[in-house]
């Protein structure tokens, strides 16, 4: 059992340095080339997309910490009807996240030439585009999250981190 858990503790260790190291590199990269060859206005409007939806994570409100804390208790208690609920219960609520992001997507879309400043009107309907792409995607990504939060509390951050490498 100790050999178990050391070998557990090493391999994901391992994993989370090695995509630690692998996301700074493609983001030292990828920025350096984006910004390169975008433009400026361009690689701005990219920028504020990564952040505009990156903020949208906070609509977790912390489902995802308790999915991890209580997949690990019931591992040991085994209860698994209580984790079924659990789960049905935080994906449930992150669906109707993200029902909420689409809606606003979907609203922000007609207005985003006046929300953001954009200086050049033929790239506005490029942005809207990519800003619907990423609307959706980020709310289909979005229950997707939770099983994420499943593997860390059953002590499998390697298959965690090989998803997040891949």
């Amino acid at each position: 059992m100790e050999n178990d858990l050391k070998k557990n503790i090493f391999r994901n260790t391992i994993t989370n340095y090695i995509v630690l190291f692998w996301t700074m590199f493609t983001g030292i990269f990828t920025t350096r080339i984006l910004f390169l060859e975008l433009g400026s206005e361009l690689y701005g409007f990219w920028t504020l997309i990564w952040m505009v939806f990156g903020y949208s994570l906070l609509l977790d409100f912390g489902f995802g910490i308790s999915v991890q804390k209580y997949t690990a208790e019931i591992r040991v208690s085994k209860d698994y009807e209580k984790l079924n609920n659990l789960l049905s219960t935080v994906i449930g609520s992150y669906f109707i996240m993200s029902l909420i992001i689409i809606t606003i997507t979907i609203v922000m879309v007609p207005f985003l030439d006046k929300i953001f400043t954009i200086e050049s009107v033929k790239n506005i309907e490029y942005f809207k585009k990519i800003f619907m792409f990423f609307g959706v995607g980020v709310a289909l990504i979005f229950p997707l999250g939770a099983f994420n939060e499943v593997l860390k509390g059953l002590l499998r951050l390697d298959i965690a981190n090989y998803v997040k490498f891949v």
